[in-house]
């Protein structure tokens, strides 16, 4: 559901992925401004702690559903880019990832997660804000210089908050495609 940001349909909607038990959910979340007002405009500006802080508030905690921060500026054709809600960049990369590396492999980092097309993110994040935005569950969406451009999902975690292989992406979606070989026999 991209663009679809609201906290109740997300969480919701990563509710119903987790009873049904065999897809998974990539999730945008909710962005806000520094004073807290949720961002409805293009002269409001994202506050990465802000959202990160409401985000981890909600205590989502579900294997089958992961966010990623922030959105992502691509290339349309030519001469025009646009600015699309994460669940849409990596909905292009997962596909890339899963056909070149296998479902195993971490959808994330320079090989197997670079966003096609991608230009530029909606937030610069310093490694700070990474490792912040990590340890809330969500997947930071990263560039810079030090890396020749490339934008990427620098983790690869579910919003699942224990210690378990289920709070990686590719270990979940193993899971799941597994279950799904399993019933077709």
């Amino acid at each position: 559901i991209p663009g679809i940001r609201h906290s109740s349909v997300v969480d919701r909607a990563a509710q119903l992925f987790e009873e049904k038990f065999d897809t998974f959910f990539i999730a945008d979340l909710e962005q806000y401004d520094v004073s807290g007002s949720y961002v409805t405009s293009s002269l409001q500006v994202v506050d990465t702690e802000t959202v990160r802080r409401k985000f981890e508030n909600r205590h989502l905690n579900n294997s089958f559903a992961a966010v990623y921060f922030p959105d992502v500026v691509i290339e349309a054709d030519a001469s025009n880019t646009i600015k699309v809600p994460p669940s849409v960049a990596i909905a292009g990369v997962l596909p890339g990832n899963d056909k070149n590396y296998g479902i195993y492999s971490a959808p994330m980092g320079l090989t197997r997660g670079a966003i096609p097309e991608a230009t530029e993110v909606g937030v610069s994040l310093d490694n700070n804000d990474r490792q912040l935005l990590i340890g809330s569950t969500i997947n930071p969406i990263v560039s810079g210089p030090n890396i020749n451009g490339a934008i990427y999902p620098a983790s690869q975690k579910t919003t699942y908050d224990s210690d378990s292989v289920l709070r990686r992406i590719n270990i979940r979606r193993l899971v799941i495609d597994i279950r799904r070989r399993m019933r077709s026999l």
